[in-house]
C-alpha cells in the first residue's frame, strides 16, 4: 500500500515521463507479477482511497491488513499544500475498507475512529493472539512534525472496525474511550510492531522524529504491546541522504510477509525538498528502499 504515488513511464536514464499522482495506491499480487491498483485510468490517475469526508483534504494511508474478504487500511486526513512538510492533520482518522473478493481490491467505505486532533491512528498494527493492537501516535504540533508519543487500543481482531469494542490503555488497564488513552513515551514515533522472531517480546521501528533528521533506521524492544519501550538503537544508516540533494527519508515499517526467524525486512520511503524537477530527472530518489536485517 502507498500513499502519493507518480503515475507514468521510467526511461532507462532513471528519468519519466509522468501522467499524474494518485493520492493512494497499492501493487498486488506475488513478487515479480505485482499489478498496480489506483483510482481513474493510467493518463488520469486518482486515489484508490478517496477523500470522502473534506474536498479539500487527502488520506494518507497507513497499515493494512485483510480480515476475511476485505483489506483493511489506516487512513488519517490531511489538509493545505501538497507536500509532507507543509499538510496539517485535519484530526480524522479511520479504516478503510476495500473489498479483495475476486480481481483487484475496490474501494467500499470508511469507518471513522474516535480521536482527539493531534492524534494519527494506525501508525502501526500488531496482531498478538485474539486482539488486533493499534498505535496512534500523537503529534507534537508546536516541534512540527515531532510526536510526544504513541496512544495503544486494542479490539478483537475480527471486530476492528466496531469501534464501540475499542478498548484503550490507560497505562494500568484497558478501558472504553479514546480519552482514556495514555501517552507512552517511545521517543520516535513507532511506524511499524511486530512479535520478535526470537519470540521473546516486540519489536518497532522507527527513524528519529522530525522528517529532516531521520538520518536512521532504529529498533525498539518491548516485553508487551503497550511498552515500556527501550530507546530507539540505530541499527542502519540511509545512504540516499547523501547521494540526493535535498533528500530525506520517512515512515520505515516490517514486512513480516518476506521476514523469517534470523531475517527482518524493513521498507521505508523517499523524498525530496527539491521539488518536482528532481523526480522528472530521477525516479530513485521517490521510491521505497527495502533493508535485510540480520542477527
Amino acid at each position: 500500500m502507498f500513499s502519493d504515488t507518480l503515475i507514468g513511464t521510467a526511461r532507462t536514464d532513471g528519468s519519466a515521463a509522468f501522467t499524474g499522482m494518485a493520492r493512494s495506491s497499492e501493487l498486488v499480487g506475488t513478487l515479480k507479477h505485482l499489478v498496480p491498483d489506483y483510482g481513474g485510468s493510467y493518463t488520469l490517475p486518482t486515489a484508490l482511497i478517496p477523500d470522502s469526508s473534506n474536498s479539500t483534504g487527502v488520506w494518507e494511508t497507513a497499515a493494512t491488513y485483510t480480515a476475511g474478504r476485505n483489506q483493511l487500511v489506516f487512513v488519517n486526513e490531511f489538509t493545505g499544500p501538497t507536500g509532507i512538510l507543509t499538510m496539517s492533520s485535519t484530526g480524522k482518522s479511520g479504516i478503510a475498507v476495500l473489498s479483495a473478493a475476486g480481481g483487484l481490491p475496490t474501494f467500499r467505505s470508511v469507518t471513522l475512529i474516535p480521536t482527539d486532533n493531534d492524534t494519527q491512528w494506525g501508525s502501526a498494527i500488531v496482531q498478538s493472539r485474539s486482539f488486533l493492537y493499534v498505535y496512534g501516535a500523537v503529534m507534537d504540533r508546536a516541534a512540527g512534525h515531532g510526536v510526544l508519543g504513541m496512544k495503544v487500543a486494542r479490539v478483537p481482531a475480527l471486530r476492528s472496525l466496531d469501534v464501540t469494542s475499542w478498548r484503550y490503555w490507560n497505562g494500568s488497564v484497558w478501558l472504553r474511550g479514546e480519552t482514556n488513552a495514555t501517552v507512552i513515551e517511545t521517543v520516535n514515533q513507532l511506524t511499524g510492531v511486530m512479535p520478535n522472531p526470537d519470540k521473546r517480546g516486540f519489536i518497532g521501528v522507527s527513524t528519529p522524529s522530525g522528517v529532516l533528521y531521520d538520518k536512521t533506521i532504529d529498533l525498539s524492544y518491548a516485553a508487551s504491546p503497550t511498552g515500556p519501550w527501550s530507546t530507539p538503537k540505530p541499527v542502519y544508516t540511509i545512504p540516499e541522504l547523501q547521494q540526493y540533494a535535498g533528500e530525506f527519508a520517512y515512515i520505515p515499517t516490517f514486512h513480516p510477509e518476506l521476514s523469517n526467524s534470523d531475517d527482518l525486512v524493513v521498507s521505508y520511503n523517499l523524498d525530496t525538498t527539491v521539488g518536482f524537477s528532481q523526480l522528472l530527472s530521477d525516479i530513485h530518489s521517490y521510491q521505497p528502499r527495502f533493508v535485510l536485517i540480520r542477527g
